[in-house]
């Protein structure tokens, strides 16, 4: 616990020396992982420092005649949560990421076996699980930010490593004050996850790596709307407790 809470306010501290800079913007900061869900009762906690890079195009407001600005800019990443294993293929998530994003989420696996199952000697389990999501998050600091997404979830449990890939769709609103000129719902974003989970079965740990990138389903702004694709890397800690 005295680990997490350190690694949580190193990650909060980095943050802050980048919103000085005015490098970070909202961003979803939902990660991915298998499709599976936990077994009943099961509760692991994880946290994953990583990095985002992003390519941001705006409307020109001050230009008068909707042309088009492009910025590029980077900014650290840090997430830390615990998510619980509800039974009937349901688990439940919440989570803390940088700018002090509150996040939950509730998922359900539709297909295959829980995460981390094991067939019994001779015997074979599904080859696919996959799995639906829905979630939202809340940020309250410098810039007040919030959102709602729907995922899927699809994995290939190949013995210890597990291939996966995640989509989700979100909407969100963001009061920046004027930094996008007032309140707004802005577009939609489209989240791509890919990565690999390694499991550690013996000593309760699991670590995966991913590659992620977003876009709105239009890249064309409209109004006071600003359009951004993001693309960056994810590492993951979990450690299951007990």
């Amino acid at each position: 616990m005295a680990l997490r809470t350190l690694s949580l306010f190193l990650g909060l501290a980095v943050c802050s020396s980048g919103l000085l800079a005015g490098s970070c913007v909202p961003v979803q900061s939902v990660i991915g992982r298998p499709a599976a869900v936990l077994p009943k009762g099961d509760v692991w906690g994880y946290q994953g420092p990583g990095g985002i890079r992003g390519e941001l195009t705006a409307i020109d407001k001050d230009a008068g005649d909707g042309s088009l600005e492009k910025n590029i800019f980077g900014s650290p990443f840090y997430s830390l949560g615990e998510t619980k294993g509800l039974g009937d293929r349901k688990e439940i998530s919440f989570g803390m990421a940088y700018l002090l994003q509150g996040m939950g989420a509730v998922r359900y696996q539709f297909l295959g076996e829980p995460y981390g199952f094991e067939p019994r000697q001779g015997g074979s389990r599904f080859p696919v699980d996959a799995s639906i999501e829905v979630g939202a998050s809340v940020s309250y600091t410098f810039i007040y930010f919030a959102d709602i997404y729907f995922g899927f979830n699809l994995s290939v449990p190949v013995g210890r490593v597990t291939p996966y890939f995640s989509y989700r769709l979100h909407w969100y609103w963001v009061d920046p004050y004027e930094l996008y000129g007032g309140d707004h719902w802005s577009s939609p974003q489209q989240m791509f996850f890919a990565g690999l989970d390694y499991l550690k079965p013996d000593q309760r740990r699991a670590i995966a790596v991913e590659l992620f990138y977003g876009r709105p389903p239009d890249m064309t702004p409209e109004g006071d709307v600003r359009v951004s694709e993001t693309v960056g890397l994810n590492v993951i800690f979990r450690r299951f407790d007990p």
